[in-house]
């Protein structure tokens, strides 16, 4: 009987024993199968592109056609006039001022017609508490022709109210200077709002209002209410905005409707 040994091993060697490591096997694959050559990393790139291009959002489109409508709707838009920067005094007094010597102007953070506001107190019996606008406000007011300048004012003291010059509007540059009375007697101790058209009929007096607006160099506000000193009054929310055409309007709102039409489609 052979036995396990050495005995019935005698027809050959011992068998050679299975080695524990595997040995690692380049391979080196063929066209199409990963090869490092120029065009198999070019169609690697593109299946990597096409795959990268499945997983973003699809664009919206806008076919050729239905942007040459739109390209009215956006040439309105562009020339639209836009409000100037309205100073609603919710950080700061926005740079505005009051001339040297007439008074003095305090940024107060609430309080106002809603947030902050400006209180300016009158120190000099002499000369009228203007405020007025920083340089940032000044320039080309043309866009604003039709529109509307508006703010809101109150007294923050209980005094005569004996000065006829309160809510006096000035708008001036190298046109000449426009002046008309905004308020219709004197102010409440209640915020009140004033609003008036930038229009030749709303009785604006100095000057033509198209030459004026052209370059605006000055804009002032009166808030003296009283002959003397004394008086504290309170601006806030003053704005200046245009109104654009009818025409120009109605083209802006069919444009809008147009891109959400187009959006919910896609």
């Amino acid at each position: 009987m052979a036995g396990r040994g050495g005995g019935a091993g005698a027809a050959g060697a011992e068998r050679p024993r299975a080695n524990r490591k595997l040995q690692r096997v380049r391979v080196s694959p063929g066209p199409g199968l990963g090869s490092t050559s120029p065009l198999n990393r070019d169609s690697l790139g593109m299946r990597r592109r096409r795959r990268y291009a499945t997983m973003r959002p699809p664009l919206l489109e806008v076919p050729m056609a239905r942007r040459s409508l739109l390209a009215p709707f956006l040439a309105t838009l562009a020339a639209l006039p836009l409000a100037a920067s309205a100073a609603g005094f919710d950080s700061g007094n926005e740079a505005w001022s009051i001339p040297a010597g007439s008074g003095t102007l305090t940024w107060q953070s609430s309080g106002g017609n809603g947030g902050g506001w400006v209180q300016v107190e009158d120190i000099d019996g002499n000369t009228d508490i203007l405020l007025t606008a920083p340089s940032a406000w000044l320039g080309n007011w043309t866009g604003f022709l039709g529109g509307t300048l508006s703010f809101d004012v109150k007294a923050v003291n209980d005094v005569s109210t004996d000065w006829a010059g309160f809510g006096e509007i000035c708008i001036s540059g190298p046109g000449g200077s426009l002046l008309l009375d905004a308020a219709a007697g004197q102010p409440s101790t209640a915020w009140t709002h004033y609003s008036v058209a930038l229009t030749p009929a709303a009785g604006w007096t100095g000057g033509s209002l198209n030459a004026v607006l052209a370059n605006v160099t000055s804009l002032t506000i009166n808030g003296e209410f009283h002959s003397g000193p004394g008086e504290i009054v309170g601006f806030d929310n003053i704005a200046v905005t245009a109104v654009p055409e009818p025409e120009s309007a109605a083209l802006l709102l069919a444009g809008l409707g147009m891109l959400v039409g187009l959006r919910r489609k896609h």
